[in-house]
């Protein structure tokens, strides 16, 4: 008895993981994709070669959200992309050194508005009232934050130019594989190292580690 009802939860298990194992082809018209982000529910941005694409129906159907400032930046390739609610930074380069762009709505991608140039950012995350990335550059690389919706930024130091960020509870996480994992209850001013002896960096996705 005790082996039928083993083999009929190994079984429900397994029929279970296959019916959440089917993947679609989302066609977006050609090009390279790049990361994908849901902002809200039922709300997903995700950044190619020819631009940014929005769905507001769960994926279901895509459309351009590109305006005459990002469409100006002929032939750039996304590095990073992030949102929150109706408010979403993106991150381009090109083949030529310093034409790295990042990019921010704040009205769902209906408009965009250039935040930086020269910066190839590895990574976006909000926190609380601020928005942070990361990148590199040709002067100044590391970790910039702004709480104004991107209108400035400040110069948080070099210590993770090219790394990942990550938000969870009431600490701020960065991580390198150069320099290691460290967290900050600040807002990024300090930084305690939390990597073990030995070890280097992890990868951080947002809000997950």
């Amino acid at each position: 008895m005790k082996k039928g009802i083993l083999f009929s939860l190994v079984f429900i298990l397994f029929a279970n993981c296959l019916s959440y194992s089917q993947w679609n082809l989302m066609n977006l018209g050609g090009g390279s994709s790049g990361p994908i982000v849901c902002t809200k529910p039922g709300t997903f941005f995700v950044a190619t070669s020819l631009g940014i694409y929005r769905s507001t129906n769960s994926t279901l159907t895509w459309q351009n959200v590109n305006d005459t400032v990002i469409s100006s930046f002929w032939r750039s390739y996304p590095t990073w992309i992030a949102g929150r609610g109706d408010t979403v930074l993106y991150g381009s380069y090109g083949h030529v050194i310093g034409m790295a762009r990042i990019y921010i709505t704040t009205n769902n991608g209906a408009n965009w508005r250039l935040v930086s140039t020269g910066s190839r950012v590895s990574s976006f995350v909000f926190k609380d009232e601020c928005m942070y990335y990361s990148c590199t550059k040709l002067s100044n690389s590391g970790l910039y934050r702004s709480s104004d919706l991107g209108q400035t930024w400040i110069y948080l130091g070099r210590g993770n130019g090219g790394g990942s960020l990550a938000s969870y509870g009431n600490y701020l996480y960065s991580s390198s594989v150069s320099s290691g994992t460290f967290r900050s209850s600040d807002k990024g001013v300090t930084w305690d190292s939390i990597s073990p002896k030995g070890f280097t960096g992890i990868k951080l996705l947002g809000n997950l580690l």
